[in-house]
């Protein structure tokens, strides 16, 4: 409460009985942002036919408690692109429908394979099982919805729908960057890429030359064991490190916006 005195229509005392209450921060607790996405990524190397061939992928939401991985030599029955659609038919499921799974790069390197065993598939099968939407910009396909048809219990049709988008375009550098500036824990490993060949997916023994590694340092080197290098295990694990650190990534900048 304020006490004024005025005379002649001027203030010439006021006095202050009570005590503002001080100023509180107004922190408003965001309920209506979408968690309803993933991440997706895939390793390739160089076929003996000079293409590159897809080997290992995998994908993780949040109602994964680690990322589903795939790799080619598990599965005695399928070829390179049978692994990409393994991976696809496991995400279009119920739990999944309605999700964005972002791929780092999607439209310069993984749409490629994605995108032509899908279009592959509709054509042995005569039908497009698979529905696919590409959204583009500038000849590059930025975001790929999926759909397939499913017979729901009362004998109706209804659609399962994922979506992949290329997170490059709303974060414009490399996965070991942005690890670094959102302070994610999970950081790009290192892995010789290189060395990969079809001969050599289950390849045990000495650690691969140095110059099969890229960007790093003979002293990063010098740290990897010599012996009993296991290239399944490597990948796999180079693998996890991208897929987490790529989803913490999204995760933080969905709660930044």
């Amino acid at each position: 409460n304020i006490t004024l005195t005025i005379k002649d229509n001027k203030v010439m005392k006021y006095k202050a009985t009570d005590k503002l209450h001080a100023i509180i921060p107004y922190n408003k607790f965001t309920t209506d942002r979408n968690i309803n996405f993933g991440v997706l990524d895939l390793e390739t190397f160089k076929d003996e036919d000079g293409l590159a061939k897809v080997y290992a992928l995998g994908f993780m939401t949040y109602l994964d408690k680690a990322p589903k991985l795939y790799y080619l030599t598990d599965y005695v029955n399928l070829d390179s692109e049978g692994l990409i659609l393994k991976c696809i038919d496991d995400m279009l499921i119920n739990k999944y429908n309605d999700f964005i799974f972002y791929v780092h790069n999607l439209g310069r390197f993984d749409i490629v394979f994605i995108y032509t065993v899908l279009l592959n598939s509709n054509l042995i099968k005569g039908f497009d099982h698979y529905v696919l939407n590409p959204i583009m910009r500038d000849n590059i396909i930025i975001k790929l919805d999926i759909k397939i048809k499913i017979e729901s219990k009362s004998h109706k049709y209804r659609y399962i729908k994922i979506s992949l988008v290329d997170s490059f375009n709303l974060l414009n550098y490399s996965l070991d960057k942005l690890s670094k500036q959102f302070n994610i824990e999970f950081r790009k490993g290192i892995f010789p890429h290189n060395f990969v060949k079809r001969n050599s997916l289950n390849y045990i023994g000495k650690k691969p030359d140095f110059y099969y590694y890229e960007s790093i340092d003979i002293n990063e080197y010098k740290l990897i064991p010599d012996k009993d290098w296991n290239l399944k295990i490597e990948c796999l694990n180079y693998l996890n490190k991208d897929i987490i650190s790529l989803y913490n990534i999204m995760f933080e900048f969905s709660r930044l916006i």
